[in-house]
């Protein structure tokens, strides 16, 4: 039998603990491997790629309703940019990782003209309701700030990189 990815990692967390870390004497080395041991731990080995294409597929969706909209009146297509909303052709992680990046760069193109037409026709009910959505699948829920995902909280499936969230005993 093989062993999970988390078993992999938490092996490597161990040993990283136990037989590193011993042998560090630079209290900034011991610190950048307590750093590493706490992003390691915040992943979810196991469903990472599972999470990234349903985020894909949720964020995909999103940005073809944003078009399906747009395109549908020409005073909308000249305020709010045409976006890219394709999925990977292969389920493999890379070609999410990589469609995800192309997918988040397409929404934050859309952000600031889309609300600019939401402000300037409070009318349209249905660009509010796409905003909302568009907002909500690029922000990050355990952000109280709502900010965009960072380059690396992309590649870390948008959980940050919060060192001090988790014990090194994990």
């Amino acid at each position: 039998m093989r062993p999970l990815p988390s078993e992999v990692i938490a092996g490597v967390r161990h040993i990283l603990k136990e037989s590193i870390e011993p042998e560090l004497t630079s209290g900034h080395a011991r610190s950048r491997l307590d750093e590493v041991r706490a992003v390691l731990a915040q992943i979810d080995w196991d469903d990472a790629g599972f999470t990234l294409a349903s985020r894909n597929h949720a964020l995909a969706g999103v940005l073809e309703q944003i078009e399906s909209w747009r395109t549908t009146d020409p005073a909308r297509s000249m305020v709010v940019p045409g976006i890219t909303s394709g999925l990977p052709e292969h389920d493999r992680f890379a070609a999410h990782q990589e469609c995800y990046e192309k997918l988040a760069a397409s929404a934050v193109a859309l952000v600031e003209p889309f609300s600019d037409w939401v402000a300037t026709h409070p009318e349209d009910g249905e660009a509010a309701r796409l905003r909302k959505a568009l907002l909500g699948r690029c922000g990050h829920p355990d952000r109280p700030d709502g900010q965009w995902c960072s380059e690396a909280d992309v590649w870390m499936g948008g959980r940050g990189l919060d060192a001090t969230k988790y014990s090194n005993d994990k």
